[in-house]
């Protein structure tokens, strides 16, 4: 065991009208809290709520890089708050004092979807699933992950969003049918971090959907060729250069009683 100073970080939060009593967190760049893949719950990260004057302090933190959540009352965790920041500290070798975190609504995400070249004579009743994951740290509630089940074409929103990374997952499930681009802006975030806020106010989702794709089909049995049902089976590049690129190839699926 090596032991190193702790230091603390002091200031005042900012909500719409001023300093207020906000909720918040503080935790490090790396993921601290969530969900195990067994589903038990790990580590809960410092944090509170202020008082009316919005004053914060948490104390006992050794030096590096922290992420500091605040919100308004909590909304529950199928609704995004009102107000919320999230922002990079640095704790070098001394206290971080006068920190000031202003509060501000989330950024609204408009989207839409279209069809890649000659769209089909029929109209097709398929929709496909549009649904985004914050990166590298947990959603401030549930409503972080939203998920949007448009036609083809169609539109669809996400009203209130951080200024962050997130990850676009798509998923279209009809034969010949598959996602052959999502961009932002003009870029392709398919496989890339969406990095909202970085491009013009305004700017929005663009799902293509294209009509010459291939299916795959599987059979899982056991070591007695016996068909295995309720077995998830997992499709995904052989090459995945990151998560990004993960959170939107991995498609995912389960046996019947045939397997």
């Amino acid at each position: 065991l090596k032991k190193s100073p702790n230091y603390c970080i002091e200031g005042t939060l900012i909500g719409a009208f001023g300093p207020a009593a906000l909720n918040f967190t503080v935790e490090a760049l790396q993921p601290s809290s969530g969900m195990s893949s067994g589903g038990g719950m790990f580590t809960v990260p410092p944090n509170g709520m202020t008082g009316p004057d919005g004053k914060f302090r948490v104390c006992d933190l050794s030096p590096g890089t922290y992420r500091l959540t605040a919100m308004d009352s909590s909304p529950g965790s199928q609704q995004m708050p009102s107000n919320f920041a999230i922002g990079n500290v640095v704790i070098s070798d001394r206290d971080l004092q006068n920190v000031r975190i202003p509060l501000s609504p989330g950024l609204p995400l408009e989207g839409e979807v279209v069809w890649d070249g000659t769209p089909p004579e029929q109209p097709v009743t398929t929709k496909v699933s549009v649904s985004l994951q914050p990166l590298s740290r947990n959603p401030i509630t549930n409503a972080e992950r939203p998920n949007a089940r448009p036609d083809i074409p169609g539109t669809f929103s996400f009203p209130s969003l951080v200024m962050a990374d997130y990850g676009v997952r798509t998923l279209l499930n009809a034969p010949g049918l598959y996602v052959k681009d999502v961009t932002y802006a003009g870029n392709s975030v398919l496989h890339e971090p969406l990095r909202l806020g970085s491009a013009i106010q305004g700017a929005g989702l663009r799902v293509v959907v294209a009509r010459d794709g291939a299916t795959i089909g599987a059979r899982v049995t056991d070591k007695d060729g016996n068909p295995v049902p309720a077995i998830a089976v997992l499709v995904m590049p052989a090459d995945v250069r990151s998560e990004a690129i993960l959170q939107s190839v991995l498609v995912t699926g389960e046996t019947d009683q045939t397997g």
